[in-house]
């Protein structure tokens, strides 16, 4: 049974922001520790939740792979991009982090970044 794992989910949209460049050009995807069918499974969560465009692969319709990042896929990364808020939360969290609706860990990891934000600005006095 597949299920999803957020840290994946992360590894994807960093990938896809940095490799896209749209059209029909494929992100390529290798991930130490998980196999096609995690990774596949994982950009099909990503594209349901719209956050990145995906196809299927010319001779081998059983994966996708993502060709570029959506605008909500943008705002989710930008919550949980940066390394100490993402590990912060995770650490917060624990092991529910993956039962959580995305809805909620975007929330949560959004006001995450706020608060290191506002600190890094010294306005969280």
């Amino acid at each position: 049974m597949l299920k999803r794992d957020m840290d994946l989910l992360r590894k994807i949209l960093l990938e896809v922001e940095e490799h896209a460049v749209g059209g029909n050009n494929w992100v390529p995807l290798r991930f130490e520790g998980f196999s096609e069918i995690e990774v596949t499974y994982h950009v099909k969560l990503l594209r349901e939740a719209g956050f990145i465009q995906a196809s299927s692969v010319p001779d081998e319709t059983r994966f996708i792979r993502p060709t570029r990042m959506l605008w909500n896929g943008h705002e989710f990364l930008d919550s949980i991009r940066n390394d100490s808020v993402w590990a912060d939360m995770k650490n917060k969290i624990g092991k529910d982090l993956s039962t959580l609706p995305i809805t909620v860990i975007g929330a949560v990891a959004l006001e995450a970044a706020k608060a290191f934000a506002l600190g890094k600005l010294g306005l969280n006095k």
